[in-house]
């Protein structure tokens, strides 16, 4: 008997050890593949399975974003608003109300979608230097913020001019003064907003140099254009005569660099097997 009952412990001996050591290797193994905030595979831990597809798609929001703003900015509202005539500013406004609200639409919808293309910078660039990129991300949702409240300036005329009851007489007058003081201001907000992504631009231009999955010189070309919109923003606020000797030339590099960043983007996305490599390479030792 006892040697029958030696040999039904050893059986169960034998036969659960091996799956305890197995299950203690798998967990090692499953602790060293996880990374150290949210529990995914190292080679997914940024959230992109398909990084050439979501950079593509970075690229295209890149491009509508432009597009609205150039249509808000350099289309309507720069051959309907007179800087130095509040009458003939606050007339073609009215006179072209539906063009107007359009701009104001397009102005939210490219601000959203810059929002959305943040997102995805973020993601994509983290492998690099995650805290960098997080970094470059706050810029950009704070200039994001910035425009969003500049909506309410934009909005100025037909909320306080408009509607069924517009004022009359000497609250015309007044309505009428800061309706445009609250335009003009918006001008100021957009600079300020400009600031916040000269900063982002930099950021994100030093990323795509150090990474090995972007052309360094298209980093370089942004990275650049990042500092003319801080030089061109900190010029306005504290050397007015040389922001007026600058003119708009101080963004036309930032403007270049983004226009060829949301091309390269939509067109060629990013070099997805380095991307997973750098992605890795940065789990691992995360």
């Amino acid at each position: 008997m006892d040697s029958i009952f030696a040999m039904r412990s050893y059986s169960r001996v034998t036969v659960h050890e091996p799956q305890s050591l197995t299950t203690q290797r798998a967990g090692r193994s499953s602790s060293r593949l996880c990374d150290d905030i949210g529990g995914l595979p190292v080679g997914n831990q940024f959230g992109i399975k398909a990084p050439r597809a979501w950079a593509r798609f970075a690229g295209i929001c890149w491009l509508a974003t432009i597009g609205a703003g150039y249509f808000a900015e350099g289309v309507v509202r720069k051959n309907l608003i007179e800087f130095g005539d509040a009458v003939a500013t606050l007339h073609n406004i009215f006179a072209h109300e539906a063009m107007y609200r359009l701009a104001v639409a397009a102005e939210f919808g490219g601000t959203a979608t810059y929002l959305v293309l943040t997102a995805i910078l973020y993601l994509l660039l983290a492998p690099v230097n995650r805290v960098v990129s997080l970094m470059a991300a706050v810029f950009s949702v704070a200039g994001c913020t910035i425009w969003f409240l500049n909506l309410i300036n934009n909005s100025a005329p037909l909320i306080l001019l408009g509607g069924a009851h517009p004022p009359v007489g000497a609250d015309l007058a007044t309505t009428q003064a800061l309706a445009f003081a609250l335009i003009r201001l918006g001008n100021e907000i957009l600079l300020a907003g400009m600031l916040c992504f000269g900063v982002h631009c930099l950021l994100l231009g030093g990323l795509i140099v150090r990474s090995s999955f972007f052309p360094k010189w298209i980093g370089l070309v942004l990275a650049v254009g990042g500092v003319g919109y801080l030089v061109s923003g900190f010029a306005h606020v504290a050397a007015p005569d040389i922001a007026s000797a600058i003119g708009k030339y101080g963004y036309m590099p930032g403007q270049a660099g983004e226009l060829l960043m949301g091309v390269f983007l939509t067109l060629l996305g990013v070099n997805a097997s380095k991307w997973n490599e750098a992605a890795s390479r940065n789990g691992s030792s995360s």
